[in-house]
């Protein structure tokens, strides 16, 4: 997992790899969110 992780960080700009993983963070939760709201929506209509 941390290889995935660093993987991912690297080349991503400049900033600090908390700073780094906090975005990645934030970008994996909005996808998930979005998935999850669009799932609700369709059980709603």
């Amino acid at each position: 997992m941390p290889r995935k992780i660093n993987s991912q960080l690297r080349d991503k700009g400049i900033g600090t790899k908390a700073q780094q993983a906090l975005k990645l963070q934030y970008e994996q939760n909005k996808e998930l969110i979005g998935s999850v709201c669009n799932g609700v929506l369709k059980i709603i209509i």
